[in-house]
């Protein structure tokens, strides 16, 4: 009789265990496409189910989440037709997703305009399990687009005197009193341990999507936030990872691609559910440079692409993976030397490396000022107040003008040329004659400015940045076990919150559970009687 009984209770347990598998029965979809970046066509394919993120460890790396991410990143730049959406909000859409919000509003503040201008697309999807409500919010943010944005990545920013000069020349000065402190000037740079621009795009960023939830977002549901974006909006993201781990009213799951340092807190590497993929050639990366303190929040997962991922590389885009490592370290050099620290950045410089003239010289006055200060305007002069100073000097009825500058001065030159396409367009040494054209700068600088162009031109920079090698990177585990992130994976939950979640999420399963439950009793009832008998 006793073997009867453990019987009909092994019976309601086997019911029971299967009411709970049957709860995560929402088996994942499977998406494939082909997205384009940077003329760079290639095939993609991923994974993706709710339960990803409802029931997901947001401190382990997976794989089928960050393709996912990559390809929303990279939908960022495709406008989606038959309606009023754009940057790719038909892909949030096929992910279920819905009130899609593109684009942000610019503050008034006019120091701070260049480091407004950063698309994101904000959706989100009610999910209901049983009594619980899961609200799951998508947040993908655009790279760099307009000499703005480039000036912004430039703008690390800097507690000194000269670097409150910088900001106060680009003050809008119109019937207004320039302020004089950096918290009245830029009033978004809350962390200055943050790279400026970064943080002010993040800060701004924060304040459409906190309005987007207060809006969309039921209140009374589990808020779970996944944040994505590559190039410069990996490094907005980077920043807004942080900002959503540490709110106790969300789980967060932040990915990131190509993206630049951020930060010099000493406690970057404790936010556990941030994941920065980084490619070894990518130059972007390593700026600003780790040798004046620079990195990103989170974990980074770092890989080469040359040696790790040519070929999957050229399966998913039919052409190969060739990434000149040497002149991407080469450039590198370039633009450590050209930064001692995070303070002497802003400061102008009088010596030999710091000093040009613009040729030839003039035989008026007029004539300089006419001829040479439009030119420099044609790269966007507004971009570098408090970056040089230049005067004329008289030689002998010659007049010339000899220009001063700050390393962010040459860094700006170089994220502007890298900006403009009639440049690229040239090979390095006719580079060097074009800026000096346009710019006043220091001919040693110019030939290695020239010789990181052509870096660029060659197209490494190009294909060790964009998303279809990121894309590739995506798919490896980084020795992360994928199957501990999946709800299948039934051990990483505890019994009780296995049934809150699971047996009472679904009210089919409820009533397995019960029925379980019934037929268990009723066979114990039957063996007790016939015990009796």
């Amino acid at each position: 009789m006793k073997s009867k009984k453990i019987t009909a209770i092994l019976l309601a347990l086997v019911l029971v265990f299967c009411s709970v598998v049957t709860a995560f029965a929402d088996e994942a979809t499977s998406y494939t496409g082909k997205a384009t970046n940077k003329n760079i066509s290639y095939d993609y394919s991923f994974n993706y189910s709710d339960d990803y993120l409802i029931y997901g460890n947001n401190e382990m790396y997976y794989s089928e989440l960050a393709k996912m991410c990559v390809i929303a990143s990279n939908a960022q730049f495709s406008d989606a037709s038959g309606d009023d959406y754009t940057y790719g909000s038909a892909f949030f859409r096929d992910l279920g997703f819905c009130d899609i919000l593109t684009g942000m509003q610019a503050p008034e503040l006019a120091s701070e305009k260049f480091d407004v201008k950063n698309d994101l697309t904000i959706s989100h999807k009610l999910v209901t399990k049983g009594d619980n409500k899961y609200e799951l919010i998508f947040v993908a943010s655009s790279g760099t687009g307009n000499y703005n944005e480039w000036t912004s990545n430039a703008d690390m920013g800097a507690e000194t005197e000269a670097y409150i000069n910088v900001l106060r020349e680009r003050y809008d000065t119109l019937n207004e009193s320039v302020p004089t402190t950096l918290e009245a000037l830029t009033p978004h740079w809350t962390d200055h341990s943050m790279h400026k621009g970064f943080c002010v795009t993040a800060n701004l960023c924060k304040e459409t999507i906190d309005s987007y939830i207060s809006e969309f977002v039921s209140a009374d549901a589990q808020k779970i936030i996944l944040i994505t974006g590559g190039s410069r909006a990996g490094a907005v993201a980077n920043i807004l990872g942080t900002f959503y781990e540490d709110d106790a009213n969300y789980k967060s799951f932040t990915y990131t691609f190509g993206a630049p340092n951020v930060t010099t807190a000493g406690d970057a590497a404790s936010y556990k559910t941030i994941f920065n993929i980084v490619n070894e050639e990518d130059l972007i990366t390593k700026i600003p440079m780790s040798t004046i303190g620079f990195k990103r929040f989170g974990t980074d997962l770092v890989a080469s692409g040359n040696n790790a991922f040519a070929d999957a590389y050229k399966t998913a885009t039919g052409i190969d993976y060739t990434c000149d490592a040497s002149g991407i370290n080469n450039g590198y050099a370039f633009l450590n030397g050209l930064v001692s620290s995070r303070e002497d950045y802003y400061e102008i410089k009088d010596d030999a490396d710091h000093t040009a003239a613009f040729t030839p010289s003039f035989k008026a006055l007029d004539t300089l000022n006419l001829i040479t200060l439009p030119k420099i305007t044609m790269l966007h002069c507004a971009n570098f107040g408090g970056l040089f100073n230049w005067s004329v000097q008289d030689s002998k009825g010659l007049y010339t003008m000899m220009v001063t500058y700050s390393p962010a001065y040459l860094t700006t030159v170089i994220i502007s040329v890298a900006n403009n396409s009639e440049v690229l367009n040239k090979n390095s040494y006719a580079l060097a004659g074009y800026i000096s054209e346009y710019m006043p700068i220091n001919t040693t600088v110019l030939y290695q400015l020239g010789t990181l162009a052509g870096v660029i031109k060659d197209g490494s920079l190009v294909k060790a940045h964009t998303t279809p090698i990121y894309y590739v990177m995506a798919q490896s585990d980084f020795g992360y076990d994928q199957s501990t992130f999946l709800p299948e994976n039934l051990d990483q939950l505890g019994i009780s919150q296995m049934i809150q979640a699971s047996v009472f999420g679904q009210p089919g399963t409820f009533i397995i559970f019960g029925a379980g439950v019934v037929v268990g009793a009723v066979a114990v009832a039957l063996v007790k009687k016939k015990k009796a008998q």
